[in-house]
């Protein structure tokens, strides 16, 4: 919270306060930027008359799948706090 007033207006309202940690979701963000940073870099490669090889396949699905990886483990710390 950023004032006093807001705070007691919150805590009047719900009861109580959240103090949510937005790392993992900062984290997404940075992972989501290198992928479509990836897919910008393939799609010029190939729009180049270059061809795509495995390891350019390979080192995308890597970057996908731990993107995914992040957003499965923020998505089940988010129903924890939801269940509550």
């Amino acid at each position: 919270m950023t004032n006093r007033e807001a705070f007691l207006r919150r805590m009047i309202a719900d009861g109580y306060i959240m103090n949510l940690d937005l790392e993992p979701i900062r984290e997404l963000v940075r992972l989501l930027g290198n992928v479509s940073n990836n897919i910008n870099q393939i799609a010029r490669k190939i729009n180049s008359g270059d061809s795509l090889y495995k390891d350019d396949v390979a080192f995308m699905q890597k970057a996908y799948y731990e993107l995914l990886g992040k957003v499965n483990k923020i998505l089940t710390g988010l129903r924890k706090i939801t269940s509550v």
